[in-house]
């Protein structure tokens, strides 16, 4: 989903063609020994506008995060809440092979 990216230069796991890219990464990753952890999350309205396609964070509700001149977020539609449950179910298996590429 393009619309809950939280922060500049987060991965995503979101699209089948994130797949290729993330096997890189943990190519890189077990070839040095290390081990890797992928979250899962939307920034709902910690999203940065400048970050977003269309610069508007949404969330749960029209609600400002407690911060000094956060931007309130539009509240999110039923079909948008459905469609980002269906993403991150989406994205639990693009996540298992990501994670199952250490199992080697």
């Amino acid at each position: 989903i393009r619309h809950g990216k939280g922060f500049h230069g987060q991965i995503g796991a979101d699209s089948d063609e994130l797949i290729p890219s993330l096997k890189r990464i943990a190519d890189v990753l077990k070839a040095n020994g290390n081990k890797a952890v992928l979250q899962i999350y939307h920034g709902g309205r910690m999203s940065p506008p400048e970050e977003l396609i269309d610069g508007q964070s949404i969330s749960a509700s029209a609600v400002a995060a407690e911060r000094e001149g956060a931007p309130v977020p539009r509240e999110m539609t039923a079909t948008e809440i459905e469609e980002t449950i269906v993403a991150f179910g989406e994205a639990t298996g693009i996540t298992a092979i990501f994670l199952a590429s250490f199992q080697s």
